[in-house]
This record gives structure tokens, C-alpha cells and sequence, in this order.
């Protein structure tokens, strides 16, 4: 497309607005040149640098590896690549390009299959700090900027000052970044809303000043950071949603922090989606959906821990759980009824039973146990689930073999037919996160699917060498 034909000039901007937000970015690129009329670049600038991302790593480029450069011909060109983003990075703050960004993903990591030469490491590395500096210096420039994600950079006072004063910034992605600032995040200005501190180390302090106005917050913790944790929480008089990953190897049945948070902090949370071990926020609290992403490791020996889970002032209508073990399967079901009688969707992936004693009671328990065993046992009440649900998912986080007796859809089939699951209009069964049907109902309410990886999720052939399922265990 070299040239917009002058009768498309006839429209006005306003239509060219929204003619621009639904094209792609190569497209944005064509209609930005200065071989189209102004009018329509005009409306394709504010599109094409709403959204932008920079990459450290993008220095060394995959066809590099076929160049046949001696080493200072290779430096030269990369002292020359690094030169024009610098350049760039220079010119587009100070442009009347930059009210238009909304969005940045600075990403300073690299990530190079080989051990570069000493020049060429030399290289990266002044060509991440200059980069770096330059970004951070005139980040205040970006003054209609809503969301930034940082990763791998060094987060000084300079960087922090220009923070503090984007007063439009609603959500702010820090990632393995090294805090070295005195200054913390904070001012009359920030109004976030969404923070995602993911750092080896929790800089609680670096963070409270921007906690008043926070919706979401997700946070990289251990076990030992509790006090700091809380004290963060209790400066979150707004928070309805709190996700922590535990950097802590082993986590223990009913193995909680020694202290509890105050019963005023988090008085609006409705979302937990964390390990066991700070479940305990949930208590007193109007939390509605639940996504436990980590078990303890003996907590399938005491299913018990799981009440924890429906000690909020409200009905859980979402609740998700990973890893839960296969044997342990029986226990869950009782426990989910009990606790969640108004749960409207329920989601378990399990690891897979493994034969342990070899004797007759173990591989009896391995066969009742296969995936296909158990989603049949939900669809028939052997199991049984609130009839309140709305959408029901149940995997394995491992391919399993093929049942002689059962297959998917005849599971599938009496789910959709049994007055049990009246309420049901999603199913999701499968394994892992690739490799996975989705049955809906549609807008002619009828069950629709639609699949994910591989086509037939009833299993694959058993090995008879193998410490996994053979034909021979689902002999009746």
C-alpha cells in the first residue's frame, strides 16, 4: 500500500480512528509514511506507538550466527545497530510521538544460546546500561503512559523519581529487577492500580507508598516474609485481588505463618490465587474465587487443610487446585461439597498414580484411579459436586494411557444428559495446558467443542514394559 486513494480522504479523522484501531502493526507502519494523505497518518500515529517494546536481546539476531564477519567487523555492526536505538530512544521522549504511549515493556535480559566474545559481552553490557539510562531519565516524558513492565534493570533514585510523577500509571511490572534506590514508590501523583513485584527479594518498604489505591496486587515471597507481607496488606485498604508465588522449595500440611494478618486489612478481597500456606487471608474475608496453586506435599494425607479455603464471609464461587495426587482424589470430592455448596466453577489437576508396593491392592487402586476412571466417577455421583456448578474442568498433568472401558465422550455424553449438571454449560477435560477439549454450550444451546493440541485425548497405547498403565489393569 504505497498511497491512500485521495477519495478515502473524504472521511473524517474520527472515522480514521477507528479505521486505524483495527489494523495491525505492519499495516499502522504503511499508514504512517509520509506518501499518505496527513489526515490518515494522523489517525494511525496514536495506534502504531500506543503499544511498545523494547528488547535488550534483539542486539544479536538469529541470522548473525551466518555472518562471516571477522570479530571487529561484528563489533562495528553492533556499536552501529546499538547507536540507532539510542538514537531512537533519545528522539521519541522528546517527540510529540510520546503522549501517545500507553504501554511499555522494557525487557534488559538477554537470553544468548552461546558465550559471546569478551568485546561482544563488553558490548551488551554498555549497550544495557546506556539504554537503561537513557529509558529511565526520560521516562517522565511518557506522560499518558498506563501500564509499564520492567525487567532485569537497575531501579535507582532516577528511575523512581520519574515514576512518582506518571500520574496516569495504573499498572507497574517489575521482574527480577536490583532495587537500589533510596527513594521509594509514592507520591501525591501515582494512582495505581495493579502491581506486580516479582524480585529475589521482597522490598516490602520500596512498594507501601503505592499500595492506597491498589486493586491487584502479585507478589514473589517465602515463607519467612510474613510480617512484611502482612504489613504491605495492611496498607491495601482497597485490594480485591492478591496473587503470590512461594519461592519456598517444601510447604507442609496446616504449615501457616506464625502470626495472622489483621482482620481490617483487605476488608474488599475477593480474589486469592496463592499456595496453602498464606491461605489463611482468606478468613473473614469476602473472597469468592480461590485458585490454590500449590498443595503442600503431605496435604493430601490430611484433605482437612482444605477448609481453610471456605473461612471467608461469603459463598467460594470459583475454586481451583494444582497438583492435588491421583490417590488422593477420594478425600477431595467430600471436602469440595462441604465447604463450597455453591460453587459455580470448579477446576483440579492432579498428578497421576504411581505404582509404588506392586502388590495386588496397589495396582487395584492404580486402576480405579486412572484419569478416565475418575471423570467417570464424577459424571456417575460416585463423586459427587455441587449441582450449582457452571463450568467443570478436570485434568492430569501428565499423558495418561487408554482405558479399555471408558472413553471421553461416553463420560462427556452422560455429563451433558444427567439432571446432576442441569446447570452446566462449560466442560474442560484433557491433560497438561496444550492437549485439551472444551465443550460448550452455544448460542443455539446446543454443546459445542472446540480442541486444544491433540485431537484424541482418550489416552495413548499402554506399554507392557512400562511401570504405567497396561491394558491388562482395566480388566473388570
Amino acid at each position: 500500500m504505497a498511497q491512500v486513494p485521495s477519495a478515502a480522504t473524504q472521511f473524517g479523522l474520527d472515522i480514521w480512528f477507528q479505521i486505524s484501531k483495527h489494523c495491525d502493526r505492519d499495516t499502522l507502519r504503511l499508514l504512517s509514511t509520509h506518501q499518505v494523505h496527513s489526515v490518515v497518518r494522523e489517525s494511525a500515529l496514536p495506534y502504531l506507538f500506543k503499544d511498545l517494546h523494547f528488547k535488550a536481546s534483539n542486539l544479536l539476531r538469529p541470522e548473525d550466527r551466518s555472518l562471516t564477519l571477522i570479530p571487529q567487523e561484528y563489533e562495528n555492526l553492533l556499536d552501529a545497530r546499538a547507536d540507532q536505538c539510542c538514537q531512537r530512544f533519545t528522539q521519541l521522549p522528546l517527540s510529540r510521538l510520546a503522549p501517545y504511549v500507553r504501554v511499555w515493556f522494557y525487557d534488559a535480559h538477554f537470553d544468548d544460546d552461546g558465550e559471546p566474545e569478551a568485546a561482544v559481552k563488553s558490548k551488551i553490557d554498555k549497550y544495557n546500561r546506556d539504554m537503561w539510562r537513557f529509558f529511565a531519565a526520560n521516562l517522565a516524558r511518557y506522560t499518558e503512559l498506563t501500564s509499564l513492565s520492567l525487567t532485569k534493570v537497575v531501579i535507582d533514585e532516577t528511575a523512581v523519581r520519574s515514576l512518582n510523577t506518571l500520574a496516569n500509571l495504573k499498572s507497574l511490572m517489575l521482574f527480577y529487577a536490583d532495587i537500589t534506590s533510596t527513594i521509594n514508590l509514592g507520591s501525591p501523583y501515582i494512582r495505581l492500580i495493579v502491581l506486580e513485584h516479582c524480585l529475589d527479594n521482597f522490598h516490602s518498604g520500596f512498594i507501601i507508598g503505592a499500595c492506597a489505591t491498589l486493586a491487584s496486587l502479585r507478589i514473589q515471597v517465602g515463607k519467612k516474609d510474613y510480617r512484611t507481607l502482612y504489613d504491605v496488606l495492611e496498607h491495601c485498604p482497597v485490594l480485591e485481588e492478591l496473587l503470590l508465588t512461594l519461592r519456598d522449595v517444601i510447604e507442609r500440611v496446616f504449615e501457616a505463618p506464625a502470626e495472622a494478618l489483621s482482620i481490617t486489612a483487605c476488608p474488599n478481597l475477593t480474589t486469592y490465587l496463592g499456595p496453602a500456606y498464606y491461605a489463611g487471608v482468606i478468613q473473614g474475608r469476602p473472597v469468592r474465587d480461590i485458585d490454590i496453586s500449590r498443595c503442600p506435599e503431605d496435604g493430601e494425607m490430611h484433605v482437612e487443610w482444605l477448609k481453610i479455603c471456605g473461612s471467608g464471609t461469603v459463598p467460594v464461587e470459583e475454586f481451583s487446585i494444582y497438583g492435588w495426587p491421583t490417590y488422593a482424589i477420594p478425600g477431595l470430592f467430600p471436602v469440595i461439597i462441604e465447604n463450597f455448596p455453591h460453587l459455580m466453577a470448579l477446576r483440579i489437576v492432579f498428578s497421576p498414580y504411581v505404582l509404588e508396593v506392586y502388590d495386588m491392592e496397589d495396582r487395584e487402586n492404580y486402576k480405579k484411579l486412572h484419569y478416565l476412571s475418575v471423570i467417570q466417577d464424577v459424571s456417575t455421583g460416585k463423586y459427587e459436586v455441587p449441582r450449582t456448578l457452571r463450568s467443570l474442568g478436570i485434568f492430569q498433568n501428565r499423558k495418561y494411557k487408554k482405558h479399555r472401558t471408558i472413553t471421553i465422550a461416553q463420560v462427556v455424553d452422560r455429563i451433558q444428559s444427567s439432571e446432576r449438571f442441569a446447570d452446566l454449560d462449560r466442560i474442560m477435560f484433557g491433560y497438561d495446558a496444550e492437549n485439551f477439549h472444551v465443550w460448550c454450550i452455544d448460542e443455539t444451546d446446543e454443546w459445542s467443542i472446540t480442541q486444544y493440541g491433540e485431537e484424541n485425548i482418550d489416552g495413548e497405547d499402554g506399554d507392557d514394559s512400562s511401570d504405567e498403565y497396561t491394558d491388562d489393569d482395566y480388566d473388570e
